[in-house]
């Protein structure tokens, strides 16, 4: 009488096991940094979204007072129409740090005619080093996104 085993025994899985596990160990740091680049990136495109709305909507609807304003200590940011809040975004999750060139950046303006209020770079960094400056020119109004200081 001839037995046909077909399948896995305990300990082949078992080992199976043992080894994804240990890859995984080895992998997760990786993933890790490869996720919180991903967010830095999202959060980055989010900001630039925004000032490219606040910057449509005082062109199309000739609005004067429109602004984002910054708050570098608590790392989140307003859309305003002169006092009143719009929207407001918490980076806090995301971002470890945000700074801006020149210092006194913190408040973008944005005119009718699509200009904003002053040219500058607002730094964003991530808690792995990991740096996207968003450039703002005000001659133009073009807004980009970095990941090398300009």
């Amino acid at each position: 009488m001839k037995l046909n085993n077909k399948g896995f025994t305990f300990i082949e899985l078992l080992v199976v096991a043992v080894i994804l596990g240990i890859l995984l160990t080895i992998a997760y740091p990786r993933l890790e940094k490869v996720r919180t680049r991903w967010e830095l990136n999202g959060v980055a495109r989010q900001m630039v979204s925004d000032i490219r709305k606040m910057q449509q909507k005082a062109v199309v609807e000739q609005i004067t007072g429109l602004n984002i304003t910054l708050n570098q200590a608590a790392r989140k940011y307003y859309l305003k129409e002169n006092s009143k809040v719009l929207e407001s975004r918490d980076l806090s999750r995301v971002i470890t740090g945000i700074s801006v060139k020149p210092k006194d950046f913190t408040i973008v303006e944005f005119y009718t005619n699509g200009m904003t209020s002053g040219a500058g770079t607002i730094a964003l960094s991530n808690r792995y080093g990991e740096f996207r400056y968003i450039v703002i020119l005000n001659t133009t109004g073009r807004v980009r996104i970095s990941s090398t200081p300009p």
